[in-house]
């Protein structure tokens, strides 16, 4: 039986610079069931990683997820073979059978489990839910309607990412998907620290659309006032992303349709008069945008207003998520640590 090879074997693909497309092949036209298949090796083993921060041995040791509070991610993480994901393949939401869900380990994802399900199925497999590898409570899931909902499996065939060839959902979607943190997940000092993974290669939308809103709430004299901690957009020009600190109206922009890893770190340093924080934007690694902040203390999560997926506006098909990072803290002395982690997924 043909050998079909794990993260860690894409990834050292991905070290001698093979083109997408050769990892694509590996995962949907070897895809069997193979016993002798190695695990994925996430958080505490090491691997060879050729990325844009460190070239050749990274160690990936579980000190970059210390302090985290929110995982979303189709690799194992913590490496204890939990799973990751929930979907669905059926034609309706309304067809409850429970043969028709199931959730899915990050192996599962790569050696052909998911795809089989799928295809057995005869449907696309749709994600019903997307696990917190920290804490289950903060899972994502999704709404009412199978349309809305993102996809890992589309016309028999695992969704991977066209750049770097690697298992991506596709955002896809026109509902906007509540976040149901604990409000543990946030910090009562206001610091806090965003990963993020993902691709925009949608064109132009006929209106803003919003991938991500995280958004903290206080009771002020019995009215219930919210403020936006921090927000991704996807704007109105061709593959333009905007990137909100707080509640500020204006944003940092890019126009890439490439693989876009943003590491936004908000932390206590006074930037003015007017802004008791500091907030620093890095895209792919590189110093971007930097800008004051109101810090708000003793906060509660807003998980009402809390987003993430979705827009009322337009459709994000092409829209391809890969990870998510959370700290309620100040991760800069992590930062590098962390983002040499996640260079996996660079183009």
């Amino acid at each position: 039986m043909p050998f079909i090879p794990s993260y860690n074997d894409l990834f050292r693909q991905r070290s001698k610079n093979l083109p997408p497309s050769t990892l694509t092949n590996n995962i949907n036209q070897q895809i069997l069931n193979d016993s002798n298949r190695r695990r994925y090796s996430g958080a505490n083993k090491r691997i060879k990683v050729k990325g844009f921060f460190s070239p050749g041995e990274v160690s990936t040791t579980s000190s970059y997820l210390d302090g985290i509070s929110v995982a979303y991610s189709l690799r194992d993480l913590f490496v204890t073979g939990q799973n990751v994901i929930e979907v669905q393949s059926s034609s309706s939401f309304s067809n409850t059978d429970p043969n028709n869900t199931r959730s899915f380990t990050a192996d599962e994802i790569t050696n052909g489990t998911l795809v089989s399900y799928c295809n057995e199925k005869g449907y696309d497999g749709f994600v019903r839910k997307i696990y917190d590898h920290k804490n289950e409570n903060n899972s994502i899931a999704f709404g009412t309607s199978i349309l809305s909902c993102p996809r890992i499996v589309k016309n028999g065939a695992l969704i991977t990412n066209p750049i770097n060839g690697l298992p991506a959902i596709e955002v896809g979607s026109n509902d906007l998907h509540t976040l149901n943190w604990s409000d543990s997940a946030i910090a009562a000092d206001g610091q806090f620290s965003v990963f993020n993974v993902m691709q925009n290669n949608s064109g132009t939308n006929i209106t803003e659309s919003t991938y991500l809103r995280i958004r903290s709430q206080f009771s002020d004299g019995g009215i219930i006032d919210t403020r936006v901690m921090n927000e991704i957009q996807i704007g109105e020009s061709n593959n333009q992303l905007l990137y909100f600190a707080g509640d500020s109206l204006d944003s940092y922009s890019t126009e890439q349709n490439s693989i876009v890893i943003s590491s936004h770190i908000f932390n206590n340093e006074q930037f003015d008069e007017q802004n008791n924080g500091t907030a620093k934007l890095y895209i792919n690694g590189v110093l971007e945008d930097t800008r004051g902040f109101t810090r708000n203390l003793n906060h509660d999560f807003d998980n009402e207003g809390s987003t993430i997926f979705g827009s009322t506006h337009s459709t994000l098909n092409n829209v391809f998520f890969q990870e998510f990072l959370f700290y309620p803290s100040d991760k800069t002395n992590s930062r590098e640590l962390i983002e040499s982690n996640l260079s996996i997924y660079s183009a």
